[in-house]
C-alpha cells in the first residue's frame, strides 16, 4: 500500500488560518518479474545406467540424480513474467574461489555479450555442464544470479546504465542425487549418411564396476536401412574394460530416418 499525507493553508496568512490535511492511500499489486525452470539432460549420444532410475524405491524422494563423474546437462530457464519489457545483462552461478566443492558447475557456451532484450512471457535458456565428483544421497548445488532491469523503448542504453540499477535475483538450484553409473553406454554414428553407402553403427559399453557384468540385448530393425550383426545375444564385459558392438548399415531411402 503506498499512502501519502499532503498538509496546507487554505490561504497565505499561515498564523490566522488552519491547516487542511488531506489522506489518500493507493494499493499496489506486485508480480513476480522473472520465474525460473531447470531441466537436466544426458549427453548426446552418451547415457549412463542409473540404478534409482530403472528401479525406484516406493516412498523415496524424487530427487533428481546424476552420473558420478560424468557430464550431465542443466538447462536454466528465466521467464518474463511480468507486463513489461526486460533487460537482461548476466547469468551466470556464482561460487567461491577456492573451495573445494563435490561438483563442477560451469556454463556450456558463451556469456551474454550484449544486454539481452526480454519481451513479455518470453523465456531465456542457458546451458550449463554439472559434473558430480561426491557419490551423495543429497548434493547440494549453487544458487543462479541474473541481473536484470525494466527496458523503455525510449531510453537510450549508452547513458541509462550508468543512471538506472541492475536487479540482482537469485535462484536456489535444488538438491539432488549423485551415484555411479555400473554401465555407460555410447553411441557413435555419422550425422549423415549417403543413399547406397555403407556407414558403421556402434554402441560402446563400458563396465565401470569391479564385477564381471552380463549383457543381453536385442536390436530392433529400423526402416530405411539394411543391416548386418547381431540382434539378440548376451555378451559378457569385465571389469573396467569396454565392449563395442558394431553393426554395419546400409541406407536404401533418402529423408529422415530413425536409427536401429
Amino acid at each position: 500500500m503506498l499512502f501519502v499525507s499532503l498538509g496546507y493553508f487554505p490561504d497565505s496568512n499561515e498564523s490566522t488560518s488552519q491547516r487542511i490535511h488531506v489522506q489518500k492511500s493507493l494499493q499496489i499489486k506486485g508480480k513476480t518479474a522473472v520465474v525460473f525452470s531447470h531441466q537436466f539432460m544426458l549427453p548426446f549420444r552418451h547415457d549412463p545406467l542409473l540404478l534409482s532410475r530403472i528401479k525406484p524405491v516406493p516412498g523415496s524422494d524424487q530427487l533428481a540424480s546424476l552420473p558420478l563423474n560424468e557430464t550431465s546437462i542443466l538447462v536454466i530457464s528465466a521467464k518474463n513474467c511480468s507486463e513489461e519489457p526486460l533487460l537482461l545483462q548476466s547469468k551466470s552461478i556464482e561460487v567461491d574461489d577456492g573451495v573445494e566443492r563435490p561438483c563442477t558447475l560451469e556454463h556450456g557456451g558463451m556469456d551474454i555479450l550484449h544486454p539481452a532484450h526480454l519481451v513479455p512471457g518470453e523465456e531465456f535458456k542457458k546451458v550449463f555442464t554439472v559434473i558430480p565428483k561426491v557419490e551423495s544421497s543429497c548434493l547440494h548445488l549453487e544458487s543462479v544470479s541474473l541481473r536484470w532491469r525494466r527496458n523503455s523503448e525510449m531510453e537510450d542504453l549508452s547513458t541509462s546504465a550508468a543512471t538506472q540499477e541492475w536487479v540482482l535475483t537469485k535462484h536456489q538450484l535444488p538438491d539432488v542425487k549423485a551415484e555411479l553409473p555400473p554401465l555407460v553406454l555410447n553411441l557413435e554414428f555419422p550425422p549423415y549418411a549417403v543413399l547406397g553407402d555403407p556407414l558403421m553403427y556402434s554402441v560402446k559399453i563400458r563396465n565401470q564396476t569391479r564385477l564381471l557384468q552380463e549383457v543381453k540385448f536385442s536390436l530392433g530393425d529400423a526402416q530405411g536401412f539394411v543391416l548386418s550383426g547381431s540382434h539378440r545375444d548376451t555378451v559378457f564385459v569385465l571389469p573396467k574394460s569396454e565392449h563395442e558392438l558394431s553393426y554395419k548399415l546400409v541406407p536404401f531411402a533418402s529423408g529422415p530416418h530413425q536409427l536401429p
